[in-house]
């Protein structure tokens, strides 16, 4: 998307339009629906696009709360029951700079076992922990810990956790445990208060029931939905990871539609199993897998959240130096995997396609005597992408809901800003809307049964985009924002619009419509 300045407007700095041609393939809106949206009700569709008109800007400050304290981007925590502290190894949590490789313990605890869950919240710049840290009443808690160390009891969460996972804006998501196979889905909201997140039908909680143990959960952002890292008691193929894959709408406050299951076959000999989850490069999610013995198998794998098509990302084949790959995680600031090798008590690093026994990291990480359970569980802190947030639902398509959102934070020369919608007709080809006045309830403003969140009427702008689809229905636009630096702070509402072939959906015209983007252009 090319903006440029057109003139001044009643109550407006700043006037923008697509410079001709509109857009990058050189049509004017009505040309550009007419050939994305060709259908018998195109004269309905047009009719309604005559009376748009007018101008007025809209302007907004950054959406999330800057993270503060003594955290810094790249940030890696590890939690391990063995530390090599003296006199004793001891239980706690070691926080690890990977720019300068210095590592230092901040917390003692003195819980039995640290098979527990833990989170950054950039929103509270806070690590979020149900441990049981040494000081603490009762067995358990959920903790709230600054950088260096200092913890305070989170009140209003409960301490039984399995796992947890930070959005950034203040939510964290959790799985509850009750005592029971059923795992109730919840989410504490930015003022500590926690909710269930109702089930499809809206009529109660959702209950997560995945087969086999839970070894990690992730809130993935480009498909707004909770994936859940299991390891199945039973496979066709011996050694498996699954993955369950909960899809939210787009507040995150209710389920839509079934879970899906994906099980992935691995192969190879020995105990070997996903054990972490974390976001990887251009949007994938990492998968760190532990082995007991090297071997020529993954020891990372990479999930395309699109596609749900997977990948090795690294290898673990050393046999010239035996150890066990407990623990891993992306690196945001290596762009590399970071894993605890807990025979050989140290930290290894593999980049992508890499091999061997990788790079030693770091050494006497933890003091484990030739142990190799030690090391459960690693975070990093990565702060949330700033100026993107959701509001309204749209009409579903054929493949259910559908999500809109970002790859990265809408800011100026961000050659690769990309907006994002899932569950896109595939292989197809849709209309992006992009005002700068919203419609929060949604409009049907070409009685076709589908409903628009972007205020047609009393916009002051009006452009659009093509989006693409891939062959599982995975829909990106780039949208490069080369813009005037005069239009920081603005905000700008963005909506997808597809048209199904071959099935009905729930509109019953063919037309659909994702949830709407509010997009703040930042620095």
């Amino acid at each position: 998307m090319k903006l440029t300045q057109k003139k001044a407007l009643p109550n407006a700095s700043v006037a923008c339009e697509f410079e001709k041609p509109c857009n990058r393939h050189g049509r004017t809106l009505i040309e550009g629906l007419s050939r994305i949206l060709a259908t018998p009700m195109l004269t309905k569709l047009i009719a309604g696009f005559s009376v748009i008109a007018s101008i007025h800007f809209f302007a907004a400050g950054a959406l999330y709360a800057a993270p503060g304290g003594q955290f810094h981007e790249g940030y890696i925590f590890i939690l391990s029951s063995s530390l090599p502290t003296p006199p004793v190894a001891n239980a706690g949590l070691l926080r690890l700079d990977p720019s300068t490789g210095a590592i230092q313990q901040i917390l003692t605890a003195d819980w039995p076992s640290v098979n527990t869950s833990f989170v950054y919240d950039g929103y509270r710049a806070k690590l979020i922990m149900s441990a049981h840290p040494t000081g603490a009443p009762g067995f358990s808690t959920c903790i709230k810990v600054d950088a260096d160390g200092t913890w305070t009891q989170f009140t209003n969460m409960p301490a039984s956790i399995k796992k947890m996972s930070s959005i950034g804006d203040g939510r964290i998501f959790y799985l509850f445990n009750n005592g029971t196979a059923q795992n109730p889905l919840r989410y504490m909201d930015a003022s500590d208060i926690s909710h269930d997140v109702l089930n499809a039908a809206g009529t109660g909680g959702f209950s997560a029931t995945p087969t086999g143990q839970i070894n990690d959960m992730i809130y993935e952002p480009q498909t707004a939905s909770i994936w859940i890292l299991t390891f199945p008691n039973a496979s066709p193929c011996g050694n498996t990871f699954g993955i369950y894959r909960i899809q939210l709408n787009g507040a995150g406050t209710q389920v839509v539609g079934a879970p899906l299951v994906y099980t992935y076959c691995l192969g190879g000999s020995g105990f070997y199993n996903g054990t972490r989850l974390s976001r990887g490069p251009n949007g994938n999610i990492l998968v760190a897998l532990q082995s007991t013995v090297p071997q020529p198998n993954a020891n990372a794998f990479m999930i395309d959240p699109g596609s749900m098509s997977g990948s090795v990302y690294s290898m673990w084949q050393d046999s010239t130096s035996p150890g066990v790959l407990t623990a891993g995680i992306y690196s945001s600031y290596l762009n590399g995997m970071l894993f605890v090798d807990t025979f050989q008590d140290e930290m290894r690093y593999f980049s992508q396609g890499s091999g061997g026994g990788g790079f030693t990291f770091d050494k006497g990480l933890v003091s484990s005597a030739g142990g190799s359970a030690e090391a459960v569980g690693m975070a990093e802190v990565r702060l949330a992408p700033v100026g993107l947030a959701n509001y309204g639902s749209g009409t579903p398509g054929c493949l259910g809901y559908q999500h809109l959102t970002a790859n990265q934070s809408p800011k100026v020369n961000a050659v690769d800003f990309r907006l994002i919608c899932t569950n896109a007709p595939p292989s197809s080809l849709g209309l992006i809307l992009i005002t700068d006045v919203a419609d929060v309830a949604g409009t049907d403003y070409f009685s076709l049964n589908f409903l628009v969140h972007l205020d047609l009427i009393n916009s002051t702008q009006l452009l659009w985009a093509d989006i693409d689809s891939n062959p599982v229905g995975f829909g990106e636009s780039p949208v490069p924002l080369i813009i005037d630096p005069m239009l920081v702070g603005q905000t700008f509402y963005e909506q997808a619009i597809w048209y199904w072939t071959g099935c009905a959906p729930p509109s019953g015209t063919g037309f659909s419509s994702s949830d709407a983007l509010v997009t703040t252009i930042q620095p």
